[in-house]
């Protein structure tokens, strides 16, 4: 399954927002209410995108470990430690 970069649920979130509070009721159109109520759910679905936002931005595939060893040996370093062991 492809991913899509995390900005693409930001941009979609602004744009179900726009649509749902502005352009769902001109196309709906009249007394229905439909009309009235798409615009009150339109913090709620601009929400669950942004929620999706943060879960691709922070969600990574590959867990790295962290070793603090590594940060302070430099590559000449750790080529002199392997060749004194």
């Amino acid at each position: 399954m492809s991913r899509f970069p995390w900005w693409c649920s930001v941009l979609l979130a602004i744009l179900t927002y726009c649509g749902l509070k502005y352009g769902a009721p001109k196309i709906v159109a009249g007394d229905n209410t439909l009309a009235g109520l798409l615009p009150l759910f339109a913090p709620l679905a601009a929400m669950g995108f942004l929620l999706l936002a943060g879960k691709q931005l922070y969600d990574t595939e590959h867990q790295e470990q962290h070793d603090p060893e590594a940060e302070d040996a430099s590559p000449e370093e750790d080529h002199i430690n392997r060749d004194i062991q």
